[in-house]
């Protein structure tokens, strides 16, 4: 595969290592930098493809979002490019791999600019819908308040009935006449 890529590369060219004049401190400065950056734009868009994956249904600008995975993953190429035309002088495959990010890259960037629009709106359909849950809550737990007083005042009412109930049986039991209204009547 090394010869495959060696294949690829111009032999009238130098590798970037010269320009770095071979100094290990230049040299390893931009290696080891621009490794790190190609492994965490790699690893950006595994975890999209695997939301994306896990999620199928449910999201929403699922395009958007593969072509974010595409722009990243070509970025992280463009960066491994560079480590490696630090010692094999590939500059044309660099050069094709960069031309692919543009072009993924713009064709990103022209699609998202007419769902701007569409993406402020959903950002604040978003907002509205906490801001309407939260409104629920709150009237849930007014409403739980007055459940409470409601059923404290209809066992207070039932105490009064009894009560009067229990004042016209004495009433009567002393031959007097009762004092409150039948429940017919109440």
């Amino acid at each position: 595969m090394i010869e495959w890529f060696r294949s690829l590369s111009n032999p009238y060219f130098m590798p970037h290592g010269h320009c770095y004049l071979w100094q290990p401190d230049v040299l390893w400065t931009h290696v080891i930098s621009d490794s790190v950056i190609a492994l965490a734009y790699y690893a950006i868009p595994v975890v999209l493809g695997l939301f994306l994956y896990k999620r199928k249904q449910d999201i929403p600008y699922k395009e958007l979002v593969a072509l974010f995975v595409a722009f990243i993953f070509l970025c992280g190429t463009t960066h491994l490019m560079a480590v490696y035309v630090t010692w094999i002088p590939a500059y044309e495959l660099e050069g094709w791999i960069k031309a692919l990010t543009a072009l993924v890259s713009i064709y990103t960037a022209v699609r998202m600019v007419p769902m701007l629009p569409e993406l402020i709106a959903d950002a604040g359909i978003k907002l509205e819908l906490k801001k309407s849950r939260s409104e629920i809550d709150e009237l849930q737990t007014e409403r739980a308040r007055m459940q409470l007083l409601l059923d404290v005042a209809m066992e207070r009412e039932q105490r009064i009935v009894h009560l009067k109930r229990q004042v016209n049986s004495l009433l009567q039991e002393l031959g007097r006449e009762p004092a409150y209204l039948k429940e017919s009547d109440e």
